[in-house]
């Protein structure tokens, strides 16, 4: 509102647009040469995918599982859903994927709403999915959402990726984890620095491990990030604890 008399918005957007527009749908062209190195690249990034989801299925159950408790009401522990939860990213992959879109996963943001909302109500979140679903093909509702102020919408993304951050801390305390057994330091700070630290400071966030074909600019952070804190779980599970100063096997929790 503030930012209307301020000339920051631009309604002119809303004027150009179409009422209706089709989304861009690239059906897979598998007679390429090039077509399973795109599917193997896009597969790396599922597999990425997969701890984030399930880290975020934990979150959600850790503050659900509160309000219930506050409401006097059973927990719900929707954390024993993450095998099928996982199942439902596959399947969307696969139709996306066929679509001509890339590996999804469940959004930090989305759980950032309901965590700053306390509203975790499933009719509200099937309504936002139709409304999204609605900005892809009404073009003047999107457009309208693209006149918000960028330092409305920056402010908005500083609320809530640090509320994900907060989360990450709160699960952290909730699931009891270790802090001070070596491999549990070695697996998370591996993954932040490889992440959070590639991300930032490599250009374009790549590290710079060529893959011909299937990343020939290099390897996303995330990815990377994801694929060594895997290998490093199962390494550490296939070493006997001894060697990290620890006397009984215990579940690596990050």
């Amino acid at each position: 509102i503030v930012a209307i008399p301020m000339g920051l918005v631009n309604f002119g957007l809303i004027a150009e647009e179409q009422w209706l527009r089709v989304p861009n749908i690239t059906f897979p062209a598998f007679a390429d040469p090039n077509a399973w190195a795109v599917v193997i690249s896009i597969s790396l990034i599922a597999i990425a995918t997969i701890p984030e989801s399930t880290a975020h299925l934990y979150q959600m159950s850790l503050y659900i599982d509160a309000l219930a408790k506050e409401l006097g009401k059973a927990p719900i522990e929707i954390k024993k859903l993450i095998g099928l939860n996982l199942i439902a990213d596959g399947a969307d992959d696969i139709v996306v994927g066929m679509l001509g879109g890339c590996a999804g996963t469940n959004y930090g943001e989305n759980n950032s709403l309901m965590a700053i909302t306390r509203n975790y109500s499933v009719p509200v979140l099937m309504t936002a999915g139709v409304i999204a679903i609605l900005l892809g093909f009404v073009g003047k509702l999107a457009a309208l959402v693209n006149t918000i102020p960028v330092a409305v919408t920056g402010g908005l993304a500083i609320y809530l990726f640090g509320v994900i951050g907060m989360q990450g801390i709160a699960l952290i305390q909730s699931e009891k984890v270790n802090l001070f057994e070596p491999r549990q330091l070695a697996v998370g700070a591996t993954i932040l620095i490889t992440g959070i630290g590639g991300n930032l400071a490599l250009p374009n966030g790549l590290f710079p491990f060529v893959i011909p074909v299937i990343f020939p600019s290099g390897i996303p952070a995330i990815v990377f990030a994801a694929i060594l804190g895997i290998l490093m779980n199962v390494l550490f599970l296939v070493l006997p604890p001894s060697l990290f100063g620890v006397k009984e096997r215990e579940n690596i929790n990050l």
